[in-house]
């Protein structure tokens, strides 16, 4: 049974971001995860009501739907609703993507936080993505934030990206390890019991040693579990 809902807010139709939620559904993560659609809507008293069920936001917008007016300029078409998601969930918590952009460089990324820079204040990151090309690598650090938040419990709290592995101020991977909660560990557990097909009394009687699953940095390779 999934652990967390991921509200993907937008006023687009649900079709335009499908691609994004399949790709969440089909994660590593993914069967921890329930993914739903939150519409921006000017209705407050409806898109609060939304929010409360969630523990994570993605605001979604489509360059075709005219200019990418998010929030700091005239006409803004989510600024309210960023900033209702920024108090509720944190802006740790949320995420901004922009697709079916022409230009996804690092010099127009930095274009749109200056000219928008609550985006840089009340949102974890942003993300550009071309309409013919979702760039996988792109997904993945989509991915990847979403699991050190909620399955890790927020090893990074800075609504910057954390540093590149290696890189000055990125945190030891002891200390990445030692952050992570019981429940993110037993969420692992079910993982592997399930891929090894292995019951609660096999691991407790054998001390069955885990090997690293994926991704997830949760333990040293021959560490066991009591």
């Amino acid at each position: 049974m999934p652990y967390y809902t991921i509200g993907i807010v937008s006023r687009s139709a649900k079709d335009n971001y499908q691609w994004l939620i399949d790709h969440l559904q089909k994660s590593d993560i993914g069967k921890w995860l329930t993914v739903c659609s939150v519409y921006g809507s000017k209705d407050h008293h409806l898109f609060y009501s939304d929010i409360q069920r969630c523990q994570f936001a993605i605001l979604y917008h489509t360059r075709n739907q005219g200019q990418i007016f998010i929030t700091d300029v005239a006409g803004a078409l989510y600024e309210n609703e960023l900033k209702a998601l920024s108090n509720h969930l944190g802006c740790q918590n949320v995420l901004v993507v922009l697709d079916n952009m022409t230009d996804c460089s690092s010099i127009e990324r930095e274009r749109i936080l200056e000219s928008q820079s609550s985006l840089q204040s009340l949102t974890r990151d942003l993300f550009l993505f071309r309409e013919d090309v979702k760039d996988q690598g792109t997904l993945s650090k989509i991915t990847d934030i979403i699991q050190r938040r909620l399955i890790f419990k927020g090893v990074d709290d800075d609504c910057k990206p954390a540093p590149e592995k290696g890189a000055p101020g990125a945190p030891a991977a002891e200390n990445i390890q030692n952050k992570i909660p019981l429940e993110g560990l037993k969420a692992l557990l079910e993982d592997f019991q399930q891929k090894m097909g292995l019951e609660d009394k096999d691991i407790k009687k054998n001390r069955i040693k885990l090997p690293l699953v994926g991704k997830f940095p949760y333990r040293k390779s021959g560490s066991t579990f009591n």
